[in-house]
């Protein structure tokens, strides 16, 4: 396992067994809103947990958790056929810790050819951002295209103007426009 796992390697319990589902992921971002956003879907949607994914280019460390046992970073991967759409959720509890663009490239082709083997329709990236001005209470919106654009700020979203989208948000939307797959970022000032 570990001869693969520089790029990164899913330790898969179970194959999913869905319809069209949605791939949503919670970056590990400021003020962890990603995640946050990511673990309460799982709870309302009752999804099952089915892979983790493991990288040599997550943080270099251990995690110790409160009953003292250490592990990895990684991401899971849960899947819920509760509501329609079927949903896969990704959370992870690590970042790419290189500053390499080859890193971010690498492992999030990984982490969405994954989600495509299950004939995903959609992906949606949830992430925070730091909040620089008085603007805490917005949310705002980027997709791949611009009919998903104008949908989202028919929601309430704020489209997010000219400005670059740097790691993960920005590198999982660009691959899924390059693959033709319609994709959603949702950022939140924190």
């Amino acid at each position: 396992m570990f001869d693969e796992i520089s790029t990164g390697v899913f330790c898969l319990e179970h194959s999913p067994k869905l319809k069209s589902p949605v791939y949503i992921v919670g970056v590990s971002g400021v003020g962890g809103v990603g995640q946050i956003s990511a673990r309460l879907l799982i709870e309302w949607s009752q999804a099952k947990f089915f892979s983790s994914f493991y990288s040599g280019y997550f943080l270099d460390q251990a995690l110790i958790q409160n009953d003292g046992i250490c592990s990895l970073p990684k991401w899971d991967f849960y899947e819920s056929n509760f509501c329609r759409p079927n949903l896969i959720i990704a959370v992870g509890n690590s970042r790419i810790a290189v500053d390499e663009p080859e890193a971010y490239y690498m492992v999030l082709t990984k982490v969405l050819n994954f989600g495509l083997k299950f004939k995903v329709k959609k992906l949606i990236v949830i992430d925070g951002i730091a909040d620089l001005s008085n603007h805490a209470k917005d949310i705002y919106v980027t997709a791949t295209s611009e009919s998903l654009v104008k949908k989202l700020i028919g929601f309430g979203g704020k489209s997010l103007k000219t400005t670059e989208l740097p790691g993960t948000i920005g590198v999982l939307l660009g691959l899924a426009k390059l693959k033709n797959l319609n994709g959603i970022g949702i950022i939140k000032p924190s």
